[in-house]
């Protein structure tokens, strides 16, 4: 897993693991206060790609609502590659099996400094870390909401009564009229992903003003041509929140728990130097004989 692999990744997260009485359009207005209100959330995701690569992930985790601190299981369908992260401002935690086959100890928690990682990589760290984060950075897209909101009736989602809703996000839209302290963190987003000019997101949203469940359905283009119909991919992402208020463990790991992503790219460059210097020797030594 490369340092801009783990960037990628995180930068989905951060727009992505967040998230948002019965008059459509109050809820819609009030949405991003209520989750303030509640101050926590656990939540479920699930992503399903559609064309080539296809595939499927899920995660879920417990947040603070107003910071966007969060951590997070994210479960590749592989139990080898489960990976467990803690997202905490600029500082990211990540422990997966697949670091164990480095630092041999499947406890220990790989930091990410994201600033230093975003300059590095030449990414704009304020855009990708500025702002808020999580639901109001998910919400902030309902701005760019075009045409009349659709309500689609009532249903229930984990046992709560919603009404459910459905908008047309039109992307530049949102991304003019967010926040200013948002609004680069969402052009980075839609750009490092694709997003489409306008794509549907809906909404169930229950009396009390909470977002229980957000489902959004992209189409993605091909990374090589850039054409959403000669290849692509189409998306279909589900995030559920629940159990408002619950106490999230945001804890960092202890100084020797961990080992900094830097020392340990450090380490592996080191090894495959020191491959290419056995391999060069033993091809040497070959021609010899």
């Amino acid at each position: 897993m490369s340092s801009r692999t783990v960037v990628a990744l995180l930068a989905a997260i951060l727009v992505l693991a967040g998230c948002g009485g019965p008059d459509p359009q109050a809820l819609l207005d009030g949405a991003s206060e209520a989750l303030e209100a509640a101050g926590t959330s656990r939540f479920e995701m699930s992503v399903e790609a559609a064309g080539d690569p296809a595939g499927r992930f899920a995660a879920e985790g417990s947040q603070d609502l107003e910071t966007g601190a969060l951590r997070m299981a994210i479960d590749l369908g592989d139990a080898s590659a489960a990976t467990e992260t803690l997202l905490l401002g600029d500082e990211v935690f990540v422990r997966s099996p697949l670091f164990a086959l480095f630092t041999g100890d499947e406890s220990i928690w790989v930091r990410v400094d994201l600033t230093a990682t975003a300059e590095e990589e030449g990414l704009d760290a304020e855009a990708l870390l500025g702002g808020q984060t999580g639901p109001a950075a998910l919400l902030s897209q309902l701005d760019g909401a075009s045409g009349d909101l659709e309500e689609l009736g009532s249903e229930e989602v984990r046992g709560v009564d919603t009404t459910h809703l459905r908008v047309t996000i039109d992307t530049a839209a949102a991304i003019e009229q967010a926040d200013p302290q948002i609004r680069e963190q969402l052009r980075t987003y839609a750009e490092a992903t694709g997003l489409p000019d306008a794509y549907p997101m809906e909404l169930w949203i229950d009396d009390d003003g909470l977002v229980r469940r957000i489902r959004t359905l992209l189409d993605l283009p091909d990374a090589q041509s850039g054409d959403t119909e000669a290849g692509g991919v189409t998306q279909q992402t589900t995030l559920e929140l629940f159990d408002f208020g619950v106490r999230v463990d945001l804890d960092p790991p202890l100084p020797e728990q961990t080992v900094e992503l830097a020392d340990l790219i450090a380490e592996l460059e080191e090894l495959e130097r020191l491959d290419a210097e056995i391999r060069d020797a033993e091809g040497g030594s070959a021609d010899d004989g």
